[in-house]
């Protein structure tokens, strides 16, 4: 068209240019819109097109100081840090207070501050079991397990290491004996230790041992103790000759505990040299003792001994197993007894696997059956349990948590850190989280509805229902009326109704429980750790496929793992390891090769070991067959011995 033409429709000749020019405007594509407004965002300047020698020095020294502008890492002024605990060379466990804790420090931060929150940490009270701050010397051990240097920071180490997460251990040794004031008297509550210790000791051997055995207590020659080898099939303490003061220990192979005064120690395949001297019985907390063991079993936190030498093993039936539990745990020195399960008419043999499938079929009975709620749950008052019954019911969640790492996390939250630090610090929010969690999803939206907008003429009646069902007689018209009446609502089902089931059980396990969690965000921070997800079971398998049809294997039990909702995940949980929270640093699996109606999942408990089929050519197939196994109860039966 030309522009006499185009003048027909537009006079203006100013108009004509400008039409004229839009449409010789070429389209932007999207991509280098998107590309544009990412660095925009980013802050990053678009580079130039063009041979990168022909950028001259200064925009070189640009270039490179501009590297690091949209690094999040590189912007942080702290890093995260893994803290562990060695004591006396050996790591310490989480039961025993130690574990893995995750620490951000700040770049600037040196040993002495990684020290001090690791004695904040392993020590929250300056002590931990039998173990106290003042008898101990401290050092800050690096990932290698070397020392790590006083006058390096943390962003330096990690500058020179670039590594993604760092590890530091907290190491511990016990201060030498021989250093403390010789003229210090010995401690009557050790020398009473000491004493009963013996004697328990001295009940294993004959009536001649026992008698030779009081007569060196009143020896006051030097004293030797030397291992001998082991022929004998019982420990026994030989009588000394006339001429010399010594004593000769020898012990089988079995599983023994032998007390010397302040030590504890287990022994399974090796006996320990013990040497030592004094001119005193009595004294002999105040010399050096040296060991030498090739394979002791020690996370060093000897806090008792044990009177059995074996465990003693209390059988449940499954359909009655709340009622046996509460029974067996009205025994108030059941926390000290070292104890396994077996199921009547089953038969797997406890090697933890059974004890945390009993501690978990109980939870989960108790929290269906003898409790209130629904995503969370709190104990429901009834009148056929009372304070003994409440009381065992406290036992059996310390129990269960203290030796195999078994918590309820559909126990309620807010009731959790009422039962550990008191209500006094449950705040109005983690009230009002809890009861959101505590009621059904219809009333949760429902709520949620009513706080944001208001109680409208369409959600009124649903509303005033909700409040009836809850015992409220008044309906709050404003927002902020409406919120106070939940929470005083969410106080008097969380808190209130349970109160008696909530005081007994907390005379029981808030004393140890406080310890393990000095804050909210502690407990908080374990309902998170402990719910299973599909990452962190897949982190935790371990397996070495050989063949393509295990790795084949492998990857349809990772691909069913990630698609898997939270309540199949503890399902399945459960079904390798026996419990359906995260209570196992990993999971081995062995591969077989099973066919036809023998194929299936095996899984063994104790371990955790699981035996995998590579004989499934598709996912579905695969699929199919895992869905079945862990629809029928049969599965969860302990019938390998």
């Amino acid at each position: 068209m030309t522009d006499t033409d185009l003048a027909e429709y537009l006079p203006a000749k100013g108009d004509r240019l400008a039409l004229k020019a839009f449409c010789e405007k070429k389209p932007e594509g999207k991509k280098q819109r998107l590309l544009e407004t990412l660095r925009q965002k980013m802050m990053l300047r678009s580079r130039r097109v063009g041979n990168e020698d022909t950028l001259d020095s200064e925009e070189k020294a640009t270039s490179e100081r501009n590297h690091l502008e949209g690094n999040k890492n590189a912007a942080k002024s702290s890093r995260k840090l893994e803290l562990g605990w060695i004591h006396e060379g050996r790591q310490v466990r989480k039961k025993n207070g130690g574990g893995t804790r995750n620490v951000v420090f700040d770049k600037t931060a040196t040993k002495k501050d990684i020290l001090e929150k690791c004695k904040t940490l392993f020590f929250p009270n300056g002590k931990v079991k039998s173990l106290e701050l003042k008898n101990l010397t401290f050092n800050i051990l690096d990932f290698k397990e070397t020392e790590f240097p006083d006058d390096l920071t943390v962003g330096e180490i990690y500058d020179q290491v670039k590594m993604g997460i760092l590890r530091f251990y907290l190491s511990t040794n016990l201060k030498d004996i021989t250093d403390s004031d010789e003229n210090s008297l010995p401690d009557p509550e050790l020398t009473l230790k000491k004493e009963s210790s013996f004697q328990s000791a001295s009940s294993l051997n004959t009536n001649t041992e026992q008698e030779s055995f009081e007569n060196m207590n009143a020896c006051s020659s030097p004293l030797t103790m030397t291992p001998q080898d082991v022929t004998s099939s019982s420990m026994k303490f030989e009588p000394a000759a006339p001429s010399s003061s010594s004593i000769t220990l020898t012990q089988d192979n079995s599983c023994l505990g032998l007390h010397v005064p302040g030590i504890l120690i287990h022994t399974y395949d090796s006996v320990p040299a013990i040497s030592f001297q004094t001119t005193s019985f009595d004294a002999i907390q105040d010399q050096q003792m040296e060991f030498v063991s090739a394979d002791v079993e020690n996370n060093l936190l000897y806090e008792r001994l044990s009177p059995e030498l074996h465990p003693k093993t209390l059988k449940v039936h499954r359909v009655n197993i709340i009622a046996e539990m509460v029974e067996y745990f009205k025994d108030k020195d059941i926390l000290d007894t070292n104890i396994a399960f077996s199921f009547i008419g089953e038969a797997g043999s406890d090697q933890r696997g059974v004890s945390r499938e009993v501690y978990s079929a109980f939870w989960t009975d108790f929290l269906t059956g003898e409790a209130d709620g629904e995503e969370s749950r709190v104990p429901a008052i009834n009148t056929k349990w009372q304070e003994e019954e409440w009381n065992s019911v406290g036992r059996i969640l310390l129990k269960g948590f203290t030796d195999h790492a078994v918590f309820p996390l559909k126990l309620n939250k807010a009731f959790t850190i009422a039962l550990i630090h008191g209500e006094e610090h449950v705040s109005p929010e983690i009230l009002l989280d809890s009861f959101m969690t505590y009621i059904c999803h219809a009333d949760r939206e429902l709520l949620k509805q009513v706080m944001a907008e208001g109680v409208k003429t369409e959600i009124k009646e649903d509303f005033i229902d909700l409040l009836d069902r809850f015992g409220c007689k008044s309906v709050p018209t404003e927002r902020g009326q409406i919120r106070s009446q939940i929470i005083q609502i969410s106080h008097n089902q969380l808190i209130q109704k349970p109160k008696y089931a909530l005081d007994k059980m907390k005379d029981i396990c808030q004393g140890y429980l406080k310890t393990l969690f000095p804050s909210i965000s502690t407990i908080e921070e374990m309902f998170q750790l402990k719910k299973p997800t599909a990452k962190r079971i897949i982190n935790i398998l371990v397996a070495n496929p050989t063949s393509a049809e295990e790795s084949k294997a492998l990857g349809f039990l990772q691909q069913f793992l990630r698609a898997q909702n939270d309540d199949s995940l503890q399902k399945v949980l459960r079904f390798f390891t026996g419990a359906d929270t995260m209570c196992v640093d990993k999971i081995d699996i062995t591969f077989v090769n099973l066919s036809g109606f023998e194929r299936r999942v095996i899984a063994h408990t104790c371990g955790p070991v699981i035996e995998l089929p590579s004989t499934y050519q598709t996912y579905p197939e695969f699929r199919k067959e895992m869905e079945y196994q862990l629809s029928s109860e049969e599965s969860f039966k302990m019938n390998i011995a």
